[in-house]
């Protein structure tokens, strides 16, 4: 025997060991000492504690075999538990083995364990079996030992529950059980409360019963307490209430049953055929809540739908809530024609109301309580309806006056529109009130006949009166009556007043009247202009009338009886041209002012020609002067012109014996753009020539030269808008003449030392331009032939000796004619002249040619001053041969 501790197997399914081994052997036998026995090893376990055990129902946490000796151990059960995952298994009755010592070594009298006293172990529970049921109370688990003493086994205990509460929502189910019990123990102390149950219920409740706990024997109906809520889903309402009641066992089973139901509140999800289920009590302020109900689409005013109905009067608008509530949240409305010219504005209240007789909940669609009625430009349509808002779903009692800021009528057709004629912009009803009426004017132009223009104002009045917003033409008054190009009338009205038209007053204006169709007139003729004018006229202006765009004479309108007429007071032979005319003569004046620019190309070429140190080997020389211009000719009025010119020569050059001789012949063009300026206006146009001539000049051995040209050609002048009729129509016209020009001059070349020398010389230059016939304007003109006769003289200083010279000049001229006649229908035009005096002033830069360059080139620029203002430029070439 060692008697060492046990060290293996201390600890097996929760129960714990301790104590010592002795190893077999022989040995005395304890009972017959004159004997040796022999003895097995044996395990002497001298405690056992139990701890944390898994429970099995039926199962053994630990058995001991032959080898263990537990006859003496000290039992410790103190710490006895289970583990948390085996605890649901431990149900009522259930049972098993905590320690097996059946096979263990046994003491003289058949005891594997000492003697252990039956220990209890109380608990209490909270569980909940269903979602909606709580039970509370407690159990008694023993741990006991067998007859033999060999087994400790525990015995779970029946769970006895106290309290059994409920809470929550329930799916109420007549005759259906909540919960089946089958592991608790229910006896007369268990008190069951169900004040925290809201049933819910699809059908009507009362008088129906509802299994709440099943196999509950030993509950008394006394210890249930509690009434229950009820909420009751019917189909387009949810309605909530107080259900009164009494509990019952019923063959061991927990029965509540529904005597009473008290209504409490309503939940709108819809509108439908839902009723307060008969029988039902309700509370004195049943409350309606709307925020869960959707909208039905269709709904409309003057068509209230249903919600729930009620036998008695119980619905109120003051218990209703919610954003679905009646005046809750009022829609705004904007109704409007498809033109804008009516906009209607405000708001419209929809949503859950009480009916007047309290028993019904209604959703109903409210009136279009209007807050605005704007008008904009409406397009004139007599007898029209702009926009009907007639209908009685329209309330216009807020309105206080109309919208007119931006109101307007559009007329396609003014001059038909009659006093009295009117349209309705809006047909309301009877609660637009009555409003003070507003005046508009609209003005407008039309032209009855030809040449007639009539300035009118369509007048009317806006008006709210006896449920309508009208629009009512009160007057068409004419305001002026202008008369232009129109036909003479020996018998008849050129016109005859429109009967919706009042003229009676109006201006009338004959300032620019042009009777079209005749070429003179007799004095104190008259002519109807209008019939039934009326019996008033206003200002008349004009005293003068126009034959075309060309003649004209005295005559003015005035009132005869009720007829507008026109007589005229100047006699055929006393007729005049228009102002306008002079322009035709100004026109001429443009086209001697290209030639005259164009002598001084002639001249430059001819210098070029004259110059020594141009001619070739063989005498010859070309040259070329070519240039621009801007000038101002005064003729009475003033002519602007703008031109380009050119002239081209060939001659020659010879050396005689008294002097030397140049000739020549050129040909040229030019053209110009003009603008005239006279009292009757402004005209514009343009002139190009195209001709040639001759030049010749003879300089004698002392410097002292004559010189001489003549040109002829042919002169286009194109003129537009120069004349213009009544209605301010332009006129123009194309013409064509011959032109012939000549001039002759004589003149000192003296020559200075260093290379310098003064030209003194004076100059006559002729030009005459054909006279012109043509038609414009309805009108026939005549136009006389235009000469001019200009004397220049003056001085030319410059250096000669170098390849770069330059010069300077001055000079006086002076325009002898000029004068420009004409007639228009054989009446005489204005005459217009350029006579008068002028100064010429010059500077240029020539290079000379050479040997080895053949070209010759003269820079120049000239200006005017006096009766011909402007400037010009020119570049002379010269090639020697």
């Amino acid at each position: 025997m060692d008697g060492s501790p046990l060290t293996s197997d201390l600890e097996v399914g929760g129960v714990t060991i301790a104590g010592t081994q002795t190893k077999g052997g022989v040995k005395v036998d304890e009972a017959n000492k004159s004997q040796l026995i022999y003895e097995e090893s044996k395990k002497n376990v001298t405690s056992i504690t139990l701890g944390e055990v898994t429970f099995a129902k039926n199962g053994t946490a630990r058995a001991f075999d032959k080898t263990y000796d537990t006859t003496g151990a000290n039992i410790n059960a103190n710490n006895l538990k289970f583990t948390e995952a085996s605890r649901a298994l431990m149900t009522s009755g259930s049972s098993m083995t905590i320690v097996d010592a059946s096979a263990a070594i046994k003491n003289a009298g058949g005891n594997a364990l000492p003697s252990f006293a039956a220990k209890n172990y109380d608990s209490t529970f909270t569980d909940s079996v269903t979602d909606q049921l709580t039970l509370t109370g407690t159990r008694r688990d023993t741990l006991a030992q067998d007859a033999a003493q060999t087994k400790l086994t525990y015995t779970v205990g029946d769970r006895v529950v106290s309290k059994a509460s409920m809470s929550g929502e329930i799916a109420w189910q007549s005759g259906d059980t909540h919960y089946a019990n089958t592991s608790y123990t229910f006896n007369s102390s268990t008190a069951v409360d169900i004040a925290n149950v809201k049933f819910t219920a699809t059908d009507d409740p009362l008088n129906t019963s509802m299994t709440l706990i099943g196999n509950a024997a030993g509950v008394t109906a006394g210890n249930v307490s509690g009434s229950p809520d009820f909420t009751v889903a019917l189909k387009n309402t949810t309605i909530t209430a107080t259900a009164t009641g009494n509990a019952s066992m019923d063959a061991g089973d927990l029965k509540y049953t529904v005597t009473g139901v008290t209504l409490d509140s309503v939940s709108v999800n819809g509108v439908g055929s839902d009723a307060i289920p008969a029988g039902w009590g309700t509370v004195s302020n049943v409350q309606i809540d709307t925020d869960n109900m959707t909208v039905p689409a269709d709904a409309t005013y003057g068509s209230p739908q249903v919600i729930m109905t009620a036998s008695s009067a119980i619905f109120t608008d003051d218990n209703i809530t919610g954003t679905k509530k009646f005046g809750a949240n009022p829609a705004r409305f904007t109704d409007e024609d498809n033109t804008d010219a009516v906009v209607i504005v405000g708001k419209q209240n929809a949503g859950v109301k009480a009916s007047a007789d309290g028993k019904s909940l209604l959703y109903e669609v409210g009136k279009k309580e209007a807050s605005s009625v704007t008008l904009a430009k409406v397009d004139w349509a007599k007898g029209a309806t702009v926009f009907d808002g007639s209908s009685e779903e329209y309330d216009y009692s807020g309105i206080q006056s109309l919208g007119t800021d931006s109101f307007d009528v559009a007329y396609s057709a003014p001059e038909m529109v009659a006093a009295g004629d009117n349209m309705t912009l809006l047909q309301a009803n009877a609660t637009l009130k009555d409003m003070a009426a507003e005046t508009r004017s609209a003005s407008y132009s039309f032209a009855p006949v030809s040449g007639v223009t009539i300035d009118a104002a369509v007048t009317g009045s806006l008006e709210a009166k006896g449920g309508n917003v009208t629009y009512t033409a009160t007057a068409n008054q004419a305001g002026k009556l202008t008369f232009t190009n129109v036909d003479w009338k020996d018998s008849g009205a050129l016109m005859t007043r429109p009967s919706n038209i009042t003229f009676a007053g109006a201006d009338v204006d004959t300032a620019k009247i042009n009777f079209q169709n005749m070429k003179e007139l007799d004095a104190n003729k008259e002519m109807t202009l209008v019939s039934d004018f009326g019996d008033s006229v206003g200002t008349i202006t004009g005293t003068k009338y126009t034959v075309g765009a060309g003649i004209e004479g005295e005559g003015a309108a005035s009132l005869s009886g009720s007829d507008l007429v026109f007589t005229t007071k100047t006699e055929a032979r006393d007729l005049a041209a228009q102002e306008q005319t002079h322009n035709t003569l100004m026109v001429m004046e443009a086209g001697m002012a290209v030639l005259a620019a164009g002598n001084e190309h002639v001249g430059q070429a001819m210098a070029e020609l004259a110059n020594p140190q141009n001619a070739g080997l063989d005498g010859t020389v070309t040259a070329a002067s070519l240039g621009g211009s801007k000038s101002r000719y005064k003729t009475g009025s003033h002519v602007d012109s703008n031109s380009w010119n050119v002239a081209v020569a060939v001659g020659s050059k010879r050396e005689l014996t008294k002097g030397s001789l140049e000739w020549g012949v050129f040909g040229e063009y030019g053209k110009s753009n003009y603008t005239l300026h006279s009292d009757a206006g402004r005209g514009d146009g343009d002139s190009h020539y195209a001709g040639g001539g001759l030049m010749a000049k003879w300089t004698n051995k002392h410097d002292v030269y004559t010189e001489a040209s003549v040109r002829l050609g042919r002169l286009s002048d194109t003129a537009s808008n120069l004349l213009r009729d009544a209605a301010g129509n332009g006129y123009g016209y194309d013409v064509h003449a011959n032109y012939f020009g000549a001039h002759v001059g004589i003149g000192k070349i003296i020559h200075y030392k260093g290379g310098k020398s003064l030209d003194v010389y004076g100059k006559y230059f002729y030009t005459k331009r054909d006279g012109v016939d043509f038609a414009s304007g309805g009108n026939n003109y005549s136009l006389d032939s235009v000469a001019s006769s200009i004397l220049r003289v003056g001085a030319r200083y410059g250096t000669t000796d170098k390849k770069w010279n330059w010069y300077g000049g001055l000079a006086y001229e002076y325009e002898f004619d000029g004068k420009s006649e004409g007639t228009v229908d054989g009446v005489g035009i204005r005459a217009a002249g350029i006579k008068g005096g002028s100064v010429r002033g010059e500077i240029g830069m020539r290079m000379n040619a050479t040997k080895t360059n053949p070209w010759q080139t003269d820079i120049s620029i000239y200006g005017y001053g006096g009766k011909h203002r402007g400037f010009g430029g020119s570049v002379n070439v010269a090639y020697m041969f």
